[in-house]
């Protein structure tokens, strides 16, 4: 998480201030703000806020532990908990996941969830551990309760992605906890509640036209082949010090003449971008948790750049 938090400004090529100082102006310009006006940009974006405190509900609790670059290792507790607003993934067939799970892409299976902040807790020996709290909907969760296969798939879906969003290394000989459904207090998460169109085409000359409006949590259901290729992008942040206001995302796509072509999901605190075409493919997890209403993107089909705004949560709402 720290190696995160120290990466103000990533970079996949060598990238001028110029270059960041007019990808700012344009994001202003284009949303009305001024880098001069920074309490009336707040204001709006609590006003059209549209995120839900959810108190998850407690299911059942996964003991395994972690292991840092010296070789010792941390007791940790993952709290597998559910609730309303998170929608279930696709329903599949043990053989049909099988399958997936054989081929060269298994992420073409989508499991919608919340990965919570990490928070100390102390056992029943009265030493100290680390809790993540995971929520999935409860008919996800009933499936993972009784199917052994399905149980198997989402807990290596969990140490990914805890690893990827929180750089923590989880042994896979993880035990589940008889009568126990939860270590410590379940911490309370943001969840989307509406969603808003995502993507915006541009010519240079004309002003932007809303295209089709983006789900809440979508599947991207495009097989991505061996050809796909990752683009080229930069991530900036505003302001370039301490907890930023927004990210602001650049990815090139030299190759795609128009916005219909690509495929963007934007979750709780990632990127996933696919092209129809099966030329690109982009999956980026980021150290912060976006306002999901208020993200926005237009393609510009001259210098053929997505742009992608993206408001994060203030930090005092995620403490």
């Amino acid at each position: 998480m720290e190696k995160f938090k120290e990466q103000l400004l990533l970079d996949k090529e060598p990238a001028g201030d110029a270059n960041d100082n007019a990808l700012l102006e344009e994001f202003m310009r284009l949303y009305g703000g001024s880098s001069s006006a920074p309490e009336a940009e707040s204001q709006n974006q609590n006003e059209n806020l549209k995120f839900k405190v959810v108190e998850p509900h407690a299911g059942f609790c996964i003991k395994t532990k972690s292991q840092d670059g010296n070789g010792s290792t941390n007791k940790v507790f993952l709290n597998i908990c559910t609730a309303d607003h998170i929608p279930s993934p696709q329903e599949i067939t043990d053989e049909e996941l099988a399958d997936i799970l054989s081929c060269e892409d298994p992420s073409k299976f989508r499991v919608p969830m919340s990965l919570g902040e990490p928070h100390a807790e102390v056992d029943k020996s009265g030493n100290g551990c680390i809790v993540y709290d995971i929520v999935i909907s409860q008919t996800f969760f009933n499936k993972i309760s009784s199917n052994n296969l399905f149980m198997g798939f989402f807990m290596s879906v969990v140490f990914e992605g805890l690893d990827n969003k929180y750089d923590v290394k989880l042994s896979s000989d993880w035990i589940k906890l008889k009568n126990k459904k939860q270590m410590g207090k379940i911490m309370t998460q943001h969840i989307r509640t509406e969603s808003k169109p995502w993507i915006v085409e541009m010519d240079s000359n004309s002003p932007p036209t809303a295209q089709s409006v983006g789900p809440l949590i979508s599947e991207v259901k495009d097989k991505v082949k061996a050809k796909s290729v990752e683009p080229k992008y930069k991530i900036v942040q505003e302001p370039t010090t301490g907890h930023p206001d927004y990210l602001i995302a650049e990815i090139d796509l030299p190759e795609i003449r128009s916005s219909k072509a690509i495929t963007l999901d934007i979750g709780e605190d990632c990127i996933v971008l696919n092209t129809r075409s099966l030329l690109y493919s982009l999956h980026i997890y980021l150290p912060y948790s976006f306002v999901q209403t208020e993200c926005g993107a237009q393609f510009d089909k001259q210098s053929k750049k997505l742009s992608i705004t993206l408001p994060v949560v203030p930090q005092q709402a995620v403490s």
